[in-house]
């Protein structure tokens, strides 16, 4: 069972999954959208209308639901004339349509779900609405559209699902949907090499209770979602031909997202030990306040390099001992004294081992 955040449009607890010896830095709060009415324009002579109203291309803080509204096509039945617009999870109040340290990642296990009514005058010619995972133009997407009724996922790296073929669903415009979708990151090795696949569960659920794909694992050398990419809501329409009169309108509600909880590690350099190196990592980056990663010195995902991260690092080192956690590192003599603590903690975990 699915643990619910809130009941808000959308709350986030996105954090780090750490598989092996490799970890993502996490976000701690998805808030804000980075919007995109104009992501792909084929009739620009639509009405557009996004509530909230976005202040130039941001919505923030989160709001309690979203409605696309898409009104005057003017679709002559020549060429492409569709539009789509996209709404991108932020974590910089709706600045960049990123997330997961400006980066969606291999190893960042998250579980997205929403409501979602998709309303038309006309099904056809074709309405789509759902999640769309992209990577440089290589989309992924989980949707339902009004002309055909799939309940469908595929593209970029997603595992293919038809809920149509599968299990005998359809979608009906105007009905709502619950939608939600569950990414386990595949198990890497010490050289970044896949060892298991990630998998992509898709789950619908139309009022008579959750229908799931059950876990589906991942092809491809990346074995995931690719590193970079990034994750967010979309509709695409394309009008009746030279119908005026038809529209298109999507409204998510509901929505829940929630990450992987986070797993301190010290192994900086990601080579599979806790060593002196990342030691000097930690060091290096001492007094970052905001957006470390964990390459910087950042161990229990916080966004800032401290006297936390050096106790996790002192617990792991060389498979160490726990030690009592350092919480802060307020004035600059404490940062000397804990500079001076950890060089004589590797001084004397190196004579143990030489003797």
């Amino acid at each position: 069972m699915k643990r619910q955040l809130s009941k808000g449009f959308l709350t986030a607890a996105a954090c780090c999954c750490v598989v092996t010896a490799y970890a993502q830095q996490p976000v701690n709060d998805i808030n804000g959208l980075r919007v995109r009415t104009s992501a792909f324009v084929g009739d620009p002579g639509t009405v557009k209308t996004v509530t909230p109203a976005p202040v130039g291309t941001a919505i923030t803080p989160l709001p309690s639901s979203l409605i696309y509204h898409e009104t005057n096509f003017t679709n002559t039945g020549v060429g492409f004339q569709a539009n789509r617009a996209e709404f991108l999870l932020s974590n910089d109040a709706g600045a960049t349509g990123r997330f997961f340290r400006n980066t969606f990642g291999n190893q960042d296990a998250f579980d997205i779900s929403f409501d979602l009514t998709l309303e038309a005058q006309a099904a056809t010619p074709r309405k789509e609405a759902g999640i769309r995972i992209n990577f440089n133009g290589f989309d992924g997407l989980f949707l339902v559209n009004t002309d055909a009724g799939e309940i469908v996922a595929f593209g970029g790296t997603l595992p293919f699902y038809s809920f149509n073929v599968t299990n005998g669903l359809s979608y009906t415009a105007g009905e709502t949907i619950n939608m939600r979708m569950v990414y386990t990151p595949p198990e890497l090795d010490n050289a970044n090499m896949v060892v298991e696949p990630g998998t992509i569960e898709y789950i619908v659920d139309e009022g008579a209770g959750p229908v799931s794909s059950m876990p589906i694992e991942f092809g491809g050398i990346e074995g995931g979602i690719i590193d970079g990419s990034t994750v967010g809501l979309h509709v695409q329409a394309t009008g009746a031909i030279n119908d005026t009169t038809d529209f298109v309108r999507a409204t998510w509600a509901d929505f829940d997202f929630e990450g992987a909880a986070p797993v301190d590690d010290a192994d900086f350099d990601s080579d599979g030990d806790v060593d002196g190196q990342d030691f000097l990592t930690w060091q290096r980056g001492l007094g970052i306040a905001t957006g470390a990663t964990m390459e910087q010195g950042d161990a229990n995902a916080d966004g800032d390099v401290d006297g936390d991260d050096l106790a996790v690092w002192r617990a792991q080192f060389g498979g160490g001992a726990a030690v009592p956690t350092i919480s802060s590192i307020p004035e600059p003599t404490s940062v000397l004294l804990a500079l001076t603590g950890a060089l004589a903690f590797i001084r004397i975990r190196a004579r143990r081992r030489g003797h």
